[in-house]
Order: structure tokens, then sequence, then C-alpha cells
């Protein structure tokens, strides 16, 4: 189980800017922000990248909300999980920010034992996502906490 925290920075690609907000939506094509009861789909050819404030709270798997920073230090090096397919991201729960990725594609059975490891006793929570659309994927960068 990993966790999206609530607040997200959108990067758009060329001039566009950027914009902000809690992820809620993602498929292989397209993710979709909220923000102050508006919604906002932004395809994902568009987004250079997803970065998260490292102060934001997120949930975690028990539902507690936990502040990074001031209530809890990560427990591990940040980690990068690279070229996962889109299709092997999955929304648990919106709300929370709650998601499952399979890794067992793009992990070698060492790497799958080390994170399986640290996600008994913690979480793993996005600071930065990047997607290849040519290849129809995603790379997560993740600390756990």
């Amino acid at each position: 189980m990993i966790s999206l925290p609530n607040d997200a920075e959108v990067s758009l690609k060329g001039i566009d800017g950027s914009r902000s907000g809690k992820v809620i939506g993602l498929d292989n094509q397209h993710l979709t922000l909220q923000r102050s009861g508006n919604t906002t789909t932004i395809s994902l050819d568009r987004i250079e990248q997803v970065s998260y404030d490292r102060n934001s709270p997120f949930y975690r798997s028990s539902g507690e909300i936990v502040m990074r920073g001031s209530q809890v230090s990560p427990i591990g090096a940040q980690d990068t999980w690279r070229d996962l397919p889109l299709s092997d991201f999955i929304f648990r729960d919106t709300n929370t920010g709650q998601a499952g990725v399979i890794l067992d594609t793009v992990l070698s059975s060492t790497e799958l034992r080390g994170v399986s490891a640290v996600a008994q006793d913690s979480t793993y929570v996005v600071d930065e996502m990047y997607f290849d659309m040519q290849q129809s994927s995603i790379t997560l960068v993740l600390t756990p906490y």
C-alpha cells in the first residue's frame, strides 16, 4: 500500500505552468485533481511531473492522518520504482490517497522482499510521479514513513 499526500503540485510541459490540488483519479490517459470542491482532469502527456510538499499530511492504511516532518520522520531512504505499467497503479481510496501498485513485473524478487519488509511496518509515501506515455508507464519516487 502506498499513500499520496493531500497536496500535489502538477508541473505542466511547456508554458502551461502548473496546477495544484489533491490527486483523486489516475487512468491510462488522465490525472484528476480536486481543489476547493472543483475537479480538473489533465491529459498525462501534458504533465512534466507531479510533486508533493514534504510537509503535506498523508494517511496510513489504518486511517490515521500523519504530518510528515513534524509528527514522523522517514524510516528509510527514498526509493524509485521505475516504469510501472499505468494499469498496475490502483486507487484503493481516493479520500485518503491510498493506492496499490503491482511491483512483481518491474522489481526483482530480492527488491520485492526488501519492499515487503519495509511495508510491513510503514507506509510508502509518494514524493514525485513521472509519466511516460510512449510506454504507458509511471515512475514513482517514494519515502517510507
